[in-house]
Parts: C-alpha cells; sequence; structure tokens
C-alpha cells in the first residue's frame, strides 16, 4: 500500500537488462533496523534477472564465513551490501539505506522515517557496470591535503572510500598548469594554503567539474 517494495520503471529497465554477472553480499544480521527491507527489495530485484545472484551472510549466525569472505571483499562492518562485478566494488552501508528518527528515548535506536534501498541499489549497479570509472584529481603544489597521507590530517581514507564507490582518485601537480587533464571528471582543491596562480584560476573545465573546498 505505501509502495515500500514498489520498484521503478526505471530500475526494472535497470536490472532486466543485465548483460553481464553482478554479485551482490549482503553482510547483516536479523537484527539489523533494516533486515527486513532490504531482504524483500533484494528477493524483488533478484526475480527481475538470472544476472543477479545474491549472497545472505549473517556475522553473527555465520561468523567463520562472514569473516573470510569479509576479508576478502574489504567490509569493515556489519550492515553492507557489496555489489561487484567483475573487479568493480561499490559499497551501500545501512546508513545509506535509510533516514532514521532519533528522537525516541535514548539508547532505544532510531526508527525508520524513510527506506532509500532501491535508489541506492540501482546506483550500486549501474556504478559495477559502467564501463568507466569516474577520475576524481586532487591538487598539490599549495599545501593542499594529500591522499596519500594517512595521518589525521591526511586523506588517504577519502582515496579508499573512493575506491569502495568505484571512483580513481589521484594527485595532481596543478601548480601553474593552464590545462585540466583531459580525464578528469573532478578536480578537488582540498585546503590549499597557498593562493593557485593565474594560470590555475582560468583553468577551463570544458564542461567538467571544478570544485574547489
Amino acid at each position: 500500500k505505501a509502495k515500500i517494495y514498489s520498484l521503478s520503471s526505471t530500475t526494472k529497465k535497470i536490472v532486466s537488462g543485465l548483460k553481464t554477472p553482478v554479485r551482490v553480499t549482503a553482510f547483516m544480521t536479523h537484527r539489523s533496523r533494516v533486515y527486513a527491507q532490504t531482504r524483500e527489495l533484494l528477493d524483488r530485484y533478484r526475480a527481475l534477472s538470472p544476472q543477479l545472484k545474491v549472497e545472505e551472510i549473517d556475522p553473527e549466525r555465520n561468523p567463520a564465513l562472514a569473516e573470510s569472505v569479509a576479508r576478502q571483499m574489504d567490509v569493515r562492518k556489519a550492515g553492507t551490501v557489496v555489489f561487484q562485478a567483475g573487479n568493480q566494488k561499490k559499497f551501500v552501508t545501512e546508513d545509506q539505506l535509510a533516514d532514521f528518527d532519533f528522537s525516541g528515548a535514548p539508547g532505544a535506536g532510531g526508527s525508520i522515517k524513510s527506506f532509500k534501498g532501491e535508489s541506492a541499489f540501482t546506483s550500486a549497479i549501474l556504478a559495477v557496470t559502467s564501463a568507466k570509472s569516474p577520475k576524481i584529481y586532487f591538487t598539490s603544489g599549495h599545501g593542499e591535503k594529500s591522499i596519500d597521507d594517512a595521518s589525521e590530517t591526511g586523506l588517504s581514507d577519502v582515496k579508499d572510500l573512493l575506491g569502495k564507490d568505484n571512483d580513481t582518485a589521484a594527485a595532481w601537480e596543478s601548480l601553474g598548469k593552464a590545462e585540466v587533464p583531459k580525464d578528469a571528471d573532478l578536480v578537488v582543491v582540498a585546503g590549499a594554503q597557498t593562493a593557485l596562480l593565474p594560470p590555475e584560476r582560468r583553468l577551463p573545465t570544458r564542461g567538467r567539474a571544478h570544485a574547489p573546498s
């Protein structure tokens, strides 16, 4: 009645039209706040295409298997659903599946305000089946934070998270450059300590995003 499990025509078209196998692994306990919704939704996705293979692993009921597969896939917490096609992976975490209301009694846990599983899962399928991995360049040469720096002030965790979203992050020595790399989908200026030079400030974006922060 609430259309929680009614899949959109877009999702039906994408999933039923899959040409390559997509493996979906749900690392989720039965006590998860979104377990019932997630399982029901994945069952509906699976019914649309034989290319979609779904596996459910409960870390509490089968800890040995969960630990082994999580290590292979680099899953770091329960409540994660992994979409994989070939070498490409996309991670959807529990907090991305729903909006929660925490206005109740302290310690009671949040109740679900809205379930967002369909948009998250369909986006994940598109990400892992896309022929192109988005390329994100982080500028350097102005005292920016580094994506190879594993310290508290570095951005190595950001690089790892982008990789899990099927994005490719790379450092770019942009100092004095007058042209954005041809394969750039996004350019990030992360905490520059000195001003960009005039050629950099006039960089042509050619329709791509140039996003200082």
